[in-house]
């Protein structure tokens, strides 16, 4: 395991706790138990901010719903911000050009230069190198380390570190600034709804695609 999976959902947890909606596009093998992200609120309590929702999540092989998704994330800014999540951006790739047209890696073309402009930001992992084009839209990197010091170093580690993970999740945080060893933590399971009380906002839903008919 290469640990991406769980960076990802480190940081929806994260996400949603800040207000934030989420989004996201998985490999085969991921479940994701929307029970565990919900913030509850029960009798006449109500949240005191609005609270993050889980949007649209949709396996890779369900092209259709993707480029749904895509083209309601690029249609106009939204009045909150949506994190989406991309778990192997390569591989994602590879499947929305090969579509007729193409369309659906126009709009994540589109997306991934207008995110901040459309009030979304994205968080991408890949299990291959991205392309210089790709690579330089993402100003912050994380490197997972291992412990095989070339390698590390390939992928963008300072000489100094690269080689030493042997600790699952420890890696670094590349910037514009200067290189952080950083530690990966995994998301804590909801052992129970949170109650919070005064008012919210009313806020539109975040785009939540339907499974669609074959």
């Amino acid at each position: 395991r290469s640990g991406h999976t769980t960076a990802l959902l480190t940081l929806a947890a994260s996400a949603l706790g800040s207000g934030h909606d989420v989004h996201g596009i998985f490999g085969p093998g991921i479940v994701w138990e929307q029970q565990d992200w919900n913030v509850q609120t029960g009798g006449n309590q109500t949240p005191t901010y609005p609270l993050g929702r889980v949007g649209t999540i949709a396996a890779q092989h369900e092209v259709r719903r993707i480029e749904t998704l895509l083209r309601a994330l690029t249609a106009r800014p939204h009045p909150r911000v949506q994190v989406l999540l991309i778990d192997d951006l390569g591989r994602l790739r590879e499947t929305l050009e090969s579509r007729p047209g193409g369309r659906g890696w126009h709009d994540l073309q589109h997306l991934l230069r207008s995110a901040a402009a459309l009030s979304v930001m994205l968080v991408v992992t890949s299990h291959t190198p991205l392309p210089p084009s790709l690579a330089s839209l993402f100003p912050n990197r994380l490197v997972y380390l291992t412990d095989q010091a070339q390698d590390d170093i390939f992928l963008g580690a300072p000489k100094v570190w690269a080689g030493t993970g042997r600790v699952p999740g420890r890696g670094v945080l590349l910037t514009r600034d200067d290189p952080v060893l950083v530690q990966v933590a995994q998301r804590v399971e909801a052992t129970g709804a949170r109650h919070v009380t005064g008012a919210v906002a009313a806020v539109p839903l975040p785009p939540r695609i339907a499974d669609l008919p074959h």
